[in-house]
């Protein structure tokens, strides 16, 4: 099933490709000098390709304050194919879209049947 599972990951990252649009994913991190107690932060970027919709919630399957901020226009939902992105999305990322809008990760899904990663399904809410 493998195989068939890998075919259906290049037909996502196909099809996310051709209608979709591709973002950049950001993942910052954060240290401190234990010497100097200087704090310093990093990020890297990521390129990856998205399919972007506006998040409408859903009935008891997604938290309140998120319900609350998709009415408020404040929320995004983008289907990100896994074969077009080098890591995996984390809640905390950032991705800013094709407008220049960041938004920061607020909880993520993957369609992932026999191990084989297909699809992430990142939830974002505007910075």
């Amino acid at each position: 099933m493998s195989a068939f599972y890998e075919g259906l990951a290049g037909t996502a990252q196909r099809l996310i490709a051709d209608k979709g649009a591709s973002v950049t994913l950001r993942r910052g991190t954060a240290t401190v000098d234990p010497i100097t107690g200087e704090a310093t932060s990093a990020s890297d970027t990521y390129t990856m390709d998205v399919v972007q919709f506006p998040f409408r919630g859903g009935a008891n399957k997604y938290p309140e304050t998120w319900v609350q901020e998709a009415r408020k226009g404040r929320m995004s939902k983008f289907l990100a194919s896994a074969n077009s992105v080098e890591i995996v999305p984390l809640t905390g990322d950032t991705v800013t879209d094709v407008l220049g809008v960041e938004w920061r990760l607020l909880g993520t899904e993957d369609l992932n049947p026999d191990g084989t990663k297909i699809i992430y399904t990142l939830f974002g809410s505007k910075v």
